[in-house]
C-alpha cells in the first residue's frame, strides 16, 4: 500500500516519492504514526516508572490484539523485534535433534535462516537437507517438490518453511506441506515475515506449530516489532532462552529474550492493527493471490 504525506517530504526530487515497498519495512499511515509519536513523548517522559509500572499491561494487549488478528490464543504469542529473532530461537534453542537427524531448507528462504540451519550441521551433527525451488510454479509442484524430499530423507526432523519468499513474491501451499510433515512426525517451522498483511490467512490455514511475524512490513506498525506464535502443547520441543525457566512449558515469551525494546512501538501494534483491519488486506495484497 502506498503512502505519500506531502507536508512531511523532503525537499527536491526525493519530494516525489512514493514508497511502495514495505517489504523491508512499511510507512506507517497518520493515525499509526501519531499514535506512535504520542507513545513515545508519553514514555520518555514517564521514562522507567512506565517501563516498571505500566508497560506490561499495555505489551499485554499489543499480544492479545496479535492473537485475535491471527485468530489464536493470547498465551501463544510472545512479542519480539522482528522475525528472525523468532525463528532464530526456534531454530538454535530446538531440542528434538540429534547426530545422524535431518533438517531441510530451501534455497527461497531468507538467507540468515538458512546459515543458521546450515550451523546445525556444526552444533548438533545433524545432515543438513537442501533444496531448489522454481521461481515460477504451481501449488503441487512446489508441495511435490518438499513431498519428495520428506520421503527420500526419513530421518527428517525440523524443516523450514517460508510463507512468502522475500526473493520473488512466490507462496508456498505451506498447509498441504504441513500436514504430511507431521504425519511423518517432522516439526515445521514457518517463516510468515512477508506474508502477514499481504496474503490473506489465518494461522489454523496453515496448520503448523510455530512462526515468526513482523508487523513493521505490511501491517505497518513502527519499526522493531515482531510476533512470536507457539501452539498450545508444543513448548517441551524448544528450549526456553539460555537463563530463562518456564518448568512447566506454558509460556512462550521464555523462547525470546529482547532485553530493552522500543516500548513505544510495542505499544503501538494496536494502533496499526485498527488501521489495517479499517483498509482491509485487500488493498494491501495482489487481487489474485489464493489463500495458502
Amino acid at each position: 500500500m502506498a503512502a505519500y504525506y506531502p507536508e512531511h517530504q523532503p525537499e527536491g526530487e526525493a519530494g516525489q516519492l512514493l514508497n511502495l515497498e514495505h517489504g523491508y519495512w512499511g510507512t506507517m499511515a497518520n493515525p499509526v504514526r501519531d499514535a506512535y509519536l504520542e507513545a513515545t513523548q508519553r514514555i520518555n517522559l514517564t521514562n522507567s516508572v512506565y517501563a516498571r509500572k505500566d508497560y506490561r499491561a499495555d505489551a499485554r494487549y499489543s499480544v492479545e490484539r496479535i492473537a485475535r488478528a491471527l485468530g489464536v490464543n493470547a498465551d501463544e504469542i510472545a512479542l519480539t523485534r522482528n522475525a528472525t529473532e523468532a525463528i532464530h530461537n526456534l531454530i538454535r534453542q530446538y531440542r528434538g535433534l540429534e547426530p545422524g537427524d535431518a533438517v531441510l531448507y530451501a534455497d527461497a528462504d531468507y538467507p540468515q535462516f538458512k546459515t543458521t540451519m546450515a550451523w546445525l550441521e556444526q552444533a548438533r551433527g545433524v545432515k543438513v537437507v537442501r533444496i531448489n525451488l522454481p521461481p515460477r510454479a504451481e501449488a503441487d509442484e512446489l508441495r511435490d517438490r518438499y513431498l519428495s524430499a520428506i520421503r527420500e530423507n526419513p530421518s527428517l526432523k525440523l524443516m523450514l518453511l517460508t510463507h512468502a519468499s522475500n526473493q520473488h513474491g512466490m507462496v508456498l501451499p505451506v498447509r498441504a506441506i504441513a500436514d504430511e510433515a507431521r504425519s511423518r512426525g517432522i516439526d515445521v517451522i514457518c517463516d510468515c515475515a512477508q506474508s502477514w498483511g499481504l496474503v490473506d490467512f489465518r494461522l489454523e490455514d496453515l496448520g503448523v506449530d510455530w512462526a515468526g511475524f513482523n508487523l513493521h512490513k505490511w501491517i505497518g506498525s513502527p519499526v522493531g516489532v515482531g510476533a512470536l506464535y507457539m501452539r498450545r502443547g508444543t513448548l517441551d520441543r524448544v528450549a526456553p532462552y539460555p537463563g530463562e525457566s518456564d518448568p512447566e512449558n506454558n509460556r512462550v515469551y521464555t523462547r525470546i529474550h529482547s532485553g530493552t525494546s522500543n516500548f513505544a512501538a510495542m505499544v503501538t501494534v494496536p494502533a496499526a492493527l485498527d488501521f489495517h483491519e479499517a483498509v482491509g488486506g485487500s488493498v494491501k495484497r495482489f487481487s489474485d493471490m489464493k489463500r495458502a
